[in-house]
């Protein structure tokens, strides 16, 4: 195995640990620890391994590589943990309001709104929508579905704040229920259906 997919290899298992254990960490940082001129195929390579899962063929590993793979393992343990980004906090990272983003993403606020809330079941927004909000947010799609993935924190009482009535919890929507219940068009909603 050549050195360059070696590193690759090892850079993707090493991540794909972390994830496993439930120790996220964003991937832009993730490939800060590796040399510049591999991070941007290191992006994609880890990227597509995530997506499709890891090549078909088996790999027999030497000595030597096991014991690189033993060191980048504990490397990795020892790592500090990034807590992950909320939508939210992508949005304000930004300087972007809920209504900027959701007009630039033709949706509406409430809509918006209710994803950051996390009010919307995830495995119903479309891909095509996600590929979106990466886009304006400019972060990669991976990125984006670990921020819908983290719950934001609960509040622990809401009340109304015209009347001080305690309000009922959301009830989870999907994608399509919270466009429609938002009065969007049949023509606007089929631009976020998959293809």
């Amino acid at each position: 195995m050549k050195q360059n997919e070696q590193q690759l290899l090892e850079a993707a298992m090493h991540y794909r640990i972390l994830i496993d254990q439930t120790n996220f960490v964003a991937l832009s940082e993730f490939v800060e620890a590796y040399p510049s001129e591999l991070r941007e195929e290191l992006i994609v390579y880890i990227e597509e391994i995530m997506a499709l899962g890891y090549p078909d063929e088996s790999l027999i590993l030497n000595a030597e590589e096991t014991h690189m793979i033993d060191q980048s393992l504990a490397k990795a343990r020892t790592k500090t943990v990034i807590t992950p980004k909320t939508l939210t906090d992508l949005r304000k990272i930004l300087g972007q309001s809920v209504g900027k983003l959701a007009t630039h993403l033709n949706i509406p606020v409430p809509v918006l709104a209710q994803l950051e809330r996390g009010a919307i079941n995830v495995a119903s927004i479309p891909h095509i929508f996600i590929e979106a909000l990466a886009n304006a947010l400019n972060q990669s799609v991976v990125v984006i579905q670990a921020a819908l993935q983290v719950t934001p924190p609960a509040q622990s009482v809401q009340y109304s704040a015209n009347d001080g009535i305690r309000v009922e919890q959301e009830t989870l929507q999907t994608f399509a229920e919270a466009l429609r219940l938002n009065g969007v068009s049949s023509e606007q909603s089929a631009l976020w259906e998959e293809q």
